[in-house]
């Protein structure tokens, strides 16, 4: 029984993957004439793109960098990069599995043992959450003052406020939370409840919390650099409200990374797009554009530095 939802969890990925798939190619098929806003793209935006994607990889490798530090550990920053475009490459064909290459190369080099280094993650992701839902809240509610389009984001305004508020109060009080459900008979015998607890609890993990202003000044780029790919790509586009429509995509884009369950977010990333921008009356081949033009242009950056580097690993590790 257990194999066989092993076999159903790595199948069911690639089964939506395959769906998605043929969905867009039937849409294409029938509505060619809804992607004739690909004769506006010009070598300069593709460039742009680029550059903007390089520099979302840069900021990748300070929040490795930053997690390594943590441990007392050292990586200079060109390995930190080559060790984030492995994870690019390796997550875009199984989801994850990126992020075991890490975990393993931190385990085999620098000794990080990989639940410390997991957890350290997860604590990461929630502040990218909380720093996302935060600013896309702030640039949305700014951006709407002058715009006066009150009856197109304001929904949008509430979820993203409602889920900073809430992550705000989980951050600020999570000694009191933690310490409530360790007190709970079922709660206190999950691994990362205790965990939580002994590191909160722990005077020596007090340095995590600079660490955690640190990687929320690289999520705060983020968001700005997200931001810029979408507004060129709103550009080709051709649509008004450029500035408002890139703060929304940037942020739910974000969101799909974090909650998504096949490889580079495939269909995922669509979804999150698509309802996010349901009153701007987006059509399904922009959606489809928006988050495609992204992937490529990721794809364009990671993919010959991951494969180069990942045959030096290769070589290095069997020269051990």
């Amino acid at each position: 029984m257990n194999k066989i939802l092993n076999i159903f969890k790595f199948c069911f990925p690639y089964a939506v993957i395959f769906i998605f798939i043929y969905f867009i190619y039937n849409y294409y098929q029938k509505n060619l004439n809804e992607f004739s806003f690909l004769s506006n793209i010009k070598k300069e935006y593709l460039i742009t793109i680029c550059f903007f994607c390089f520099l979302y990889l840069i900021t990748e490798s300070f929040i490795l960098l930053i997690i390594v530090k943590h441990f007392k550990k050292k990586i200079f920053i060109h390995k930190s990069f080559f060790v984030i475009c492995i994870t690019y490459l390796f997550n875009t064909f199984l989801q994850f599995s990126g992020l075991g290459f890490r975990a393993y190369y931190l385990k085999r080099f620098l000794k990080i043992n990989i639940f410390d280094f997991l957890f350290i993650s997860i604590l990461f992701i929630y502040i990218e959450l909380l720093v996302f839902s935060f600013l896309g809240f702030i640039g949305i509610t700014f951006i709407d003052l002058f715009n006066r389009e009150v009856s197109l984001v304001n929904e949008l305004k509430y979820i993203l406020f409602s889920i900073s508020l809430v992550m705000s109060f989980i951050l600020f009080f999570n000694k009191k939370i933690i310490n409530f459900f360790i007190n709970l008979n079922y709660f206190n015998k999950i691994k990362l409840i205790k965990k939580l607890h002994v590191f909160i609890s722990d005077r020596k993990n007090v340095d995590i919390f600079i660490s955690l202003k640190k990687v929320a000044f690289l999520y705060t780029s983020q968001f700005i650099i997200l931001s810029a790919i979408f507004f060129v790509g709103y550009i080709i586009l051709d649509k008004d409200n450029l500035l408002l429509l890139s703060v929304i995509a940037s942020t739910f884009t974000d969101f799909s990374f974090i909650f998504t369950f096949t490889p580079y977010a495939i269909g995922i990333s669509e979804t999150f797009l698509y309802v996010s921008n349901f009153n701007f009356n987006l059509k399904i081949s922009e959606i489809l554009f928006l988050s495609n033009i992204f992937r490529l242009s990721m794809f364009v950056v990671y993919f010959p530095i991951g494969i180069l580097y990942f045959l030096v690993f290769i070589g290095f590790k069997n020269d051990k």
